[in-house]
């Protein structure tokens, strides 16, 4: 998924699936209650009962080449993620860390790093997106926490 402008939307779609069930599995060691939402929901990918934690996992492994990530609020002139979201927690996974970042805060490292909303087509988008490109080191300086890697499994390298 290095290079995903040359993916498909299933790829990505697939990919991120992958993601998230690398972050359950990791949740689950501590709240083995844990599970993902089955189907499209926009408000969060991720419940853990034990602490009533609505979760929305986040793969951006191509902020890596650009050092943003994209906090989509709108696709196909409809409201999404950051505009939609009911998770208690986002967390963002570059493939070297997970990141973990509540809503209040994505939204102070945004007026912090001054980028404003730009409007684009990703490359296996069909519809344009509105989306801020925030700095990483904004996104890692408001986040609760940052887990450094050294577990990924082999498909999400």
């Amino acid at each position: 998924m290095e290079n995903y402008r040359d993916s498909s939307f299933s790829d990505c779609l697939h990919y991120g699936k992958e993601v998230e069930k690398y972050v359950l599995s990791r949740i689950q060691k501590k709240y083995p209650k844990a599970f993902i939402r089955d189907g499209k929901h926009p408000g969060w990918d991720i419940y853990v009962p034990e602490t009533k934690t609505k979760i929305e996992v986040k793969s951006d492994v191509y902020s890596n080449k650009t050092g943003n990530f994209v906090i989509e609020t709108s696709w196909g002139g409809r409201p999404s993620a950051l505009t939609t979201s009911t998770a208690d927690f986002w967390v963002f996974f570059d493939r070297y860390k997970l990141i973990w970042i509540t809503k209040k805060q994505i939204k102070k490292a945004i007026k912090e790093s001054g980028v404003k909303l730009v409007t684009f087509t990703g490359g296996t988008d069909i519809k344009s997106k509105t989306a801020y490109l925030v700095p990483k080191y904004f996104i890692e300086a408001n986040s609760t926490l940052v887990e450094k890697l050294n577990d990924v499994p082999k498909n999400l390298l």
